[in-house]
């Protein structure tokens, strides 16, 4: 994967401000989700996998997940590039690095899904792979 590290628009391109990354890579295509499983990069799409304690903590626990759609939750959760609206993230004191993916469903439906990073490291190179992949240079 070749690094992205500028854009067209010079100082008004997005480097993760607020972000004190010190070793980052260009190269990560599994992200850990605090334990709630992973986000996963390949060429074609991103896609959440969950963890089986995840997994298991849903299943055991109904009433506390009553508002979330089981299906959907433990069915194929993935997206592709083309399907990103919008992209975004603010860092947040006491939480980490938020970032923010406006999409289309596959259904035709618009959705906006919420990825935290607390490791400013892990948040600047999961970056640097969502820049790669949005612009269609992952190989894998």
């Amino acid at each position: 994967m070749t690094p992205v590290t500028a854009g067209d628009l010079g100082i008004a391109d997005e480097y993760l401000s607020g972000v004190r990354a010190k070793t980052h890579r260009y190269d990560q295509l599994r992200f850990d989700l605090s334990g709630e499983g992973e986000a996963i990069f390949t060429k074609n799409k991103l896609e959440i996998v969950l963890s089986d304690r995840f997994k298991k903590l849903f299943n055991d626990n109904p009433d506390h997940f009553s508002h979330l759609n089981k299906s959907k939750i433990l069915g194929e959760n993935w997206i592709s590039a083309s399907q990103v609206i919008s992209y975004d993230y603010h860092v947040q004191q006491g939480t980490g690095i938020v970032f923010k993916l406006y999409y289309a469903t596959r259904a035709g439906g618009k959705s906006l899904a919420t990825l935290v990073f607390r490791d400013e490291n892990t948040a600047k190179s999961f970056h640097n792979t969502m820049i790669a992949w949005l612009s269609g240079t992952i190989s894998q």
